[in-house]
């Protein structure tokens, strides 16, 4: 594949996001796109989640109820999500009406989080079975979506601040983290990786973040923001450990060590966002081994499993990857896998620095 020979040896011959705040879309066809999931989209869903419960389960869980959780278990990763998505909007187009939104939002999820002594939040588990924290006492991690949603909060918290300079919800972010640092890790701490990745691109966000504010990190009390990468390592190196815990198989890339991965398998959103989270570690580390896992897995992806479209995984059955070459012409093709795709397309550029990967980016957003 083109790149896979010339890897990037040195970090600062790597290509850099341009931040938000400098980017302006004003061309024919995406400046309106862009306009319209600003000023529409993004309430929309905020107002659904209103309606529907989502921002009810944090409140219940403020005021210490349990039961009638409403909504799926990852409802509170998609709340989060689209905050970091409005908080890119305001680094792009400042609106002092959503800013306020967001703060009342953020209020909300720091009175649940304010009710557990560790910082735990995951109104799911909190509400219907908090027996079963972190997989205890036969808890099904693959449907609680923990590690996801504590992601998808220390992913929104590090986007807030950048747009806003808030610490409101990187407060809570930090807190979330150094619970998850001290709870999960070699003994004789807990072998738990994600069921569902998202939280370790999450977590090298929230690491580079510090490590080059000081002044932040010493604000947010955090010593040595270091720890976030090693448990990002850690949870890339559990792939296929399962001393101590239950595995999860194909399904969430669990079935051996990640090095010894050849094929992209099982469910197709877990599987683009682990290797998004694994070419994160790579660029962040410079370990040739990562970025070769990752070339290899790129490969596997676009040169077998990939539709025209841009679309990835075809089995509706388990929302997930076939063998190569299996693309039925009513493959599932979920958005979030396509999505995720984007997001792996856009580390693996900055591993790379090959047009290929935004080639990639840009037919999953005209399909």
């Amino acid at each position: 594949m083109a790149g896979k020979e010339r890897l990037m040896s040195h970090a600062e011959d790597q290509p850099r996001p341009v931040p938000l705040a400098h980017v302006t879309l004003n061309d024919a066809f995406w400046g309106p796109v862009y306009t319209r999931l600003r000023t529409v989209t993004l309430h929309d869903v905020f107002g659904k989640f209103e309606r529907d419960g989502a921002f009810a389960n944090f409140a219940r869980v403020a005021e210490g109820l349990r039961g009638e959780h409403r909504g799926f278990p990852w409802f509170d990763g998609l709340v989060f999500e689209t905050i970091r998505a409005a908080a890119d909007f305001l680094a792009t187009s400042y609106d002092a009406q959503l800013d306020a939104r967001l703060d009342g939002y953020i209020a909300q999820i720091a009175a649940a989080q304010a009710a557990d002594p560790d910082g735990y939040l995951n109104s799911y588990v909190t509400l219907m079975c908090p027996e079963t924290r972190w997989g205890a006492n036969g808890g099904n991690q693959l449907w609680s979506h923990e590690e996801y949603n504590a992601g998808c909060l220390i992913e929104a918290a590090a986007h807030h601040f950048r747009a806003t300079g808030k610490t409101s919800l990187l407060a809570l972010a930090v807190r979330f983290a150094n619970y998850l640092c001290e709870y999960i890790g070699p003994l004789p701490r807990h072998n738990i990786v994600p069921s569902h990745s998202l939280p370790e691109e999450a977590l090298l966000k929230l690491y580079r973040l510090l490590r080059d504010t000081p002044e932040l990190a010493a604000q947010m009390g955090v010593e040595q923001p270091a720890i976030y990468l090693d448990l990002v390592r850690f949870w890339v190196e559990g792939r296929g450990n399962h001393a101590g815990r239950v595995g999860f198989t194909e399904y969430a890339q669990d079935h051996r060590p990640v090095r010894e991965q050849d094929a992209a398998v099982g469910h197709a959103v877990r599987a683009t966002l682990f290797y998004t989270g694994l070419a994160a570690l790579a660029n962040e580390t410079g370990a040739e081994d990562y970025r070769t896992v990752s070339a290899r897995l790129w490969h596997d992806v676009t040169a077998r499993k990939m539709y025209l479209t841009g679309g990835v995984g075809s089995i509706n059955q388990y929302e997930g990857f076939s063998f190569g070459y299996y693309l039925p012409s009513d493959g599932y093709n979920e958005t979030c896998a396509a999505v995720g795709l984007a997001f792996w397309a856009g580390q693996m550029h900055t591993a790379f620095a090959d047009a290929t990967y935004p080639d990639v980016v840009e037919r999953v957003l005209y399909n």
